[in-house]
C-alpha cells in the first residue's frame, strides 16, 4: 500500500511541477504529423521535427495549433507545496517497543585487599 501510494505521488508531483508532464502532448505530435504526412508523403519523422522545432525555420509561429505540441511552451515554473497531513492521521507510525528492565546487583568477594595498593593512600612519611 505504501509503495503504491508512493509511486502515486510521485507521479503527481512529476506531471504537475516539471516537464514530465509534457509528455502528456506526445500523442498531439504524432496526430500533427500525421497531418503534415497527408499533405506530403515524403516528409520523414526527423525532418518534420527539424520544421517544428528549429528556431531556424519559423514553422511554427504560422500556426497556433504548434503550440499545443510538446516543449513548445514555456511556463514558468512556480512550485506549490500542499500540506496533506489529514490523510495520514488514521496512520499510526510509532511502534511501541517493549523493553524489561532488571536491576541487579553483583557483589562478589573477588575482590582482593592487597597491602601494596593500600599504600597509596597513605599519608607521606618524613623521615
Amino acid at each position: 500500500m505504501k509503495k503504491l501510494a508512493t509511486i502515486l505521488l510521485l507521479f503527481i508531483f512529476l506531471s504537475a511541477n516539471t516537464e514530465f508532464g509534457e509528455l502528456f502532448r506526445l500523442p498531439l505530435l504524432v496526430q500533427h504529423y500525421f497531418e503534415h504526412r497527408n499533405e506530403d508523403a515524403k516528409i520523414s519523422f526527423a525532418e518534420f521535427i527539424e520544421k517544428h522545432y528549429n528556431e531556424a525555420n519559423n514553422h511554427a509561429s504560422t500556426n497556433k495549433e504548434h503550440q499545443k505540441l510538446p516543449f513548445k511552451s514555456h511556463e514558468a515554473g512556480c512550485s506549490q507545496t500542499i500540506f496533506v497531513d489529514q490523510i495520514f492521521a488514521s496512520f499510526n507510525f510509532q511502534q511501541k517497543i517493549e523493553v524489561e528492565t532488571k536491576l541487579e546487583i553483583i557483589a562478589t568477594s573477588d575482590f582482593h585487599n592487597s597491602p601494596h595498593l593500600s599504600r597509596i593512600w597513605q599519608p607521606p612519611k618524613y623521615s
